[in-house]
């Protein structure tokens, strides 16, 4: 089991949809499971619904981003619900069906279609869910952190400037420190994903990030950072890919100006934590200043993996790219 495996079974939060599995590689920058609303290609549902083939045992969770994608397409264009539901479906992508008919509140073709084939069992586990809409949550203006990533999806399959709005106020009340946390695992899964560092190195992140809040003790807490993570991880990718959403992600930081000077401080520190992690990889030999420069770098991934801050200027970062 990987740690963020375990990170998620200890706070009964699940981003698997967002940064693990088979749905890491649709949160990267190019996939179109958050910018369909850009390019309204029916390839990209078919898609996001064959991500249910690669879905790992037990990874299945009802928030994850392409159930609220689908949930979104099944709202807002009759003719691509005809065409998915008069499409043959294996089981994996059935579940997947069921679910986001539910999510978008299609209760009587979830039955229809539950009853087609064979599907009464799932369907029941999933009403006992007690699962909440879209309608009902873009009505109510907030979101739940176990909705987060299905907010999110389902703004890449339409860019309803309404789930943005209700996934922004994810950030309201956090305090500084939780903020802070958020932000940084957020950046970070943004940049590389479940890993949260580059291929190569095995970051000590979650586990600092458990030692600290306590995930198991203080699952509400947990699950406060772990939406902040989702939502800014999700909502900066696809920032990446739209300057719309990069001018609304931008605004609401500039609104909360204590909120953006601590994204400022954490986006310094995770340029740091990348140059550090390239100092400590090329200078791996040698003597004298390569072996200081070295060790001060991989210092400063330790504090940096603590949540603690990471100085201006990193010793041997000059030395390190002038290396061949």
């Amino acid at each position: 089991m990987s740690s963020l495996t375990r990170l998620i079974a200890a706070s009964g939060f699940t981003l698997a949809g967002l940064i693990g599995g088979a749905q890491a590689q649709s949160a990267q920058p190019g996939s179109c499971l958050f910018t369909h609303f850009k390019t309204k290609s029916p390839a990209c549902v078919d898609q996001v619904l064959g991500l249910s083939a690669g879905l790992a045992p037990g990874a299945f969770n009802a928030g994850m981003p392409p159930i609220g994608f689908l949930a979104e397409i099944f709202l807002r264009s009759p003719t691509e619900r005809a065409r998915i539901l008069a499409a043959p479906a294996d089981r994996g992508a059935i579940i997947y069906i069921l679910t986001a008919l539910l999510r978008a509140g299609l209760t009587e073709e979830a039955e229809r279609l539950a009853a087609q084939t064979n599907g009464g069992s799932i369907l029941g586990s999933l009403k006992a869910m007690r699962l909440s809409t879209l309608p009902g949550i873009t009505a109510a203006g907030t979101v739940s952190a176990k909705d987060t990533e299905l907010l999110a999806g389902a703004y890449g399959a339409s860019g309803n400037r309404r789930y943005l709005d209700v996934l922004l106020t994810t950030f309201e009340g956090a305090d500084e420190k939780a903020a802070g946390i958020g932000l940084r695992l957020g950046l970070l899964t943004s940049k590389w994903g479940a890993s949260f560092a580059p291929a190569g190195h095995r970051s000590q992140i979650l586990k600092n990030f458990c030692a600290e809040y306590d995930c198991k003790a203080k699952p509400h807490e947990t699950v406060r950072i772990l939406g902040i993570m989702a939502v800014y991880g999700a909502v900066s990718t696809i920032a990446r890919e739209d300057a719309g959403t990069k001018k609304v992600l931008e605004a609401a930081f500039a609104k909360r100006k204590p909120l953006k000077a601590i994204l400022a401080a954490e986006q310094a520190s995770l340029n740091n934590y990348g140059m550090a992690l390239t100092v400590s990889r090329l200078l791996t030999g040698g003597a004298g200043e390569n072996v200081a420069a070295r060790e001060a770098a991989l210092r400063s991934i330790e504090t940096y993996e603590a949540f603690g801050p990471l100085p201006q200027a990193l010793p041997g970062a000059d030395t390190a790219a002038a290396q061949p």
